[in-house]
């Protein structure tokens, strides 16, 4: 009765906060609400985050209850016809199989642990739910107490279910929607119902976890080509437990507070040794809880042609085991944080980092005869267009794994438009993506300072918002950049005269025929100013900058995160170029309206920056984009 009345005074407090109608519990008002119930920060935790927990775990309270009534009354008044035998199985273990549920036997005894444990591994192995009775029986287990008994006793049974692989996450989500899963592994109850407020994880933990070992099982099961790769590095790793037992104590220091991955390896450190886990299994799972960020933070965020890179990787992982366990985790943990997070263009850099990294932990397996494999057949594409001698020349001045990690397609487009530009002071291509609802649009121009600063200033004064970049130099200098982009109204841009008349104003930007910034500042105001503008109610996002002086061996490499808005490549490459830096590398990814930007800059000498000139960089970037306004999108 009180969850239910609760939840009514949450709605009432929803129409009080707004003044209208509202039952839609927001991210915007959480934390007002949670104030108006008397929530307060603690150190570990924000007000919005301990009110949510209490609201999500009397709902789940909640709906334990009413689904538990429903499968009773359901199972009561089932009717059945004359023909139709009731099929009736005994189980071991005190147990019976009843028209495809498991149950209790009649005189079986009180349940205890390890019992319960054998009841999910028949439910795991069969896909056979559990009984209504079964549910209960479990459920007053759980409320009598007794967690360590309970761990010691299902021990077995649950490193036999974490063994299998494609089966691990039923058998686990059983136990946790009945409470068992938090008595075996009591660190797990932390996270139960454990809201994370950032703009990423849609989640709580418990629910993201158990989704990530989801995305495993469904990985195991599928036999489409999209994961096809995955799923073969799935099938060879040598001891599936480690895996599935480091992606469910990954995020599991989360509710211990900020800080989560080292408070993570303790507790990981802490329950291997309590279940006294082999010291090479431990050893596994410490490392991927340790590493977990690792290969999604390198590859989003790191030039991945940058040997110094890739090295200090390889270093980290040590063996190809490792690698696959850390590029699983890795795969199953972006899939796992919400609907859209996973792209193809997060599968590339992922799979890149991957390929780059086995090829220095395992030599030789990319042959030279390979890469000249892939120019004689791209000579031979493009024999009408492009002599073979300037394929070869295109690969020379490139680094030498371009051709193993840029798509065959890719490759192609870029010596297209490196051969057809001539005397142009720019070279586009064109092409709409449907998968992703963005166009993508290559250039090739020559390099100088500032081509970026004047591209995504072109762009964005053709009202093109810019959603990722990436830079390619060739060693003459020649630079082939791409870019995935969208309309203000974040639509692909389809229309070829469109594109014609965004290519005449970068042509006009690099030949210095236009003011490019007053055409951004007149963008810009007009997008703000516009009645047609939508007004949505965002969390704040403050601009953070970090400064990386030791992932690369020639370039300092900045970090910005800020929420996303239109105009915002152009405004932080201007920037830096205004202070004479040279962007080398670039980066420039967008999700749910937060950007994260990366860039490899380099003085005028063609050095790393000096650590006393980081500061008057960064209060120059913070004006600018304090003067840049507010978003829009």
């Amino acid at each position: 009765r009180s969850t239910y009345d609760q939840s009514l005074r949450i709605r009432n407090e929803l129409h009080f906060q707004t003044g209208r109608h509202t039952d839609l519990l927001s991210l915007e008002l959480q934390q007002q609400v949670a104030g108006r119930f008397g929530y307060e920060d603690t150190r570990e935790m924000r007000a919005s985050e301990l009110f949510m927990r209490d609201y999500y775990l009397r709902g789940r309270r909640m709906h334990a209850l009413v689904t538990g009534h429903l499968d009773r009354l359901a199972h009561r008044h089932e009717k059945r016809r004359w023909f139709q035998r009731r099929s009736l199985e005994s189980a071991t273990g005190g147990f019976v199989m009843r028209d495809g549920l498991l149950g209790l036997d009649e005189g079986a005894g009180r349940l205890d642990a390890g019992r319960a444990m054998l009841a999910f591994g028949y439910a795991q192995a069969t896909g056979s739910g559990l009984s209504a009775g079964l549910q209960s029986a479990i459920r007053e287990m759980v409320a009598s107490g007794g967690e360590t008994e309970a761990a010691s006793a299902a021990q077995g049974g649950l490193f036999r279910m974490m063994s299998e692989r494609g089966k691990v996450a039923r058998g686990l989500r059983l136990m946790h929607n009945l409470d068992f899963l938090g008595r075996v592994v009591p660190e797990f109850g932390r996270v139960t119902c454990l809201v994370q407020h950032d703009l990423y994880h849609r989640y709580t933990v418990d629910e993201h976890t158990l989704r990530a070992l989801e995305v495993l099982d469904e990985l195991f099961e599928s036999r489409g080509k999209a994961g096809e790769r995955y799923r073969e590095l799935y099938r060879v790793v040598a001891d599936p437990l480690v895996l599935h037992l480091g992606l469910l104590f990954h995020d599991i220091g989360k509710g211990l507070g900020g800080g989560h991955t080292e408070k993570g390896v303790r507790i990981a450190e802490e329950v291997c040794r309590r279940w006294e886990l082999a010291p090479e299994r431990a050893e596994g799972v410490v490392f991927l809880v340790r590493q977990h960020l690792a290969m999604s933070h390198i590859s989003q965020r790191r030039d991945l042609s940058d040997e110094k890179v890739i090295r200090d990787f390889a270093a980290v992982v040590g063996t190809i085991e490792r690698l696959n366990l850390l590029t699983l985790l890795t795969y199953a943990d972006i899939n796992a944080v919400g609907p859209g997070v996973w792209s193809e263009w997060k599968d590339s850099l992922l799979w890149e980092l991957h390929l780059r990294t086995k090829s220095l932990l395992a030599p030789g397996e990319e042959t030279a005869r390979a890469r000249e494999s892939l120019i004689r057949l791209l000579a031979k594409s493009l024999a009408s267009e492009v002599e073979e001698a300037e394929v070869r020349r295109h690969f020379e001045l490139l680094p030498a794994d371009y051709g193993l990690f840029t798509a065959p397609a890719t490759i192609i487009e870029h010596l297209r438009l490196v051969s057809r530009r001539n005397a142009q002071t720019v070279r586009t291509n064109w092409k709409v993506d449907l998968p992703t609802r963005c166009t993508d649009l290559h250039l090739s121009a020559r390099n100088r300072r500032g081509l970026l600063a004047a591209v995504t200033g072109a762009l964005t004064a053709q009202g093109v918002n810019i959603l990722s970049v990436h830079l390619n130099t060739r060693a003459d200098g020649v630079a082939i950049d791409s870019f995935k982009v969208r309309d203000t109204a974040g639509e692909p841009i389809v229309d070829p005269a469109r594109w014609q008349q965004i290519d005449y104003a970068i042509t006009r930007a690099l030949n210095g025929e236009f003011d490019v910034e007053a055409a951004v500042a007149k963008r810009l105001h007009s997008q703000n100013s516009s009645r047609f503008r939508k007004r949505r109610m965002r969390v704040a996002t403050p601009v953070s900058f970090n400064w990386d002086q030791e992932s690369s061996e020639k370039s300092t490499v900045l970090e910005v995160q800020v929420g996303d808005r239109l105009g915002l490549a152009y405004r932080i490459s201007s920037t830096l170029a205004s202070r004479g830096l040279d962007i080398v590398f670039a980066k420039v990814a967008t999700e749910k309206h937060l950007a994260l930007d990366i860039f490899y800059v380099v003085n005028e000498a063609g050095e790393k920056l000096a650590d006393e000139s980081l500061p008057p960089i960064e209060q120059a970037l913070q004006e600018a984009l304090r003067d840049h306004g507010a978003e829009s999108v």
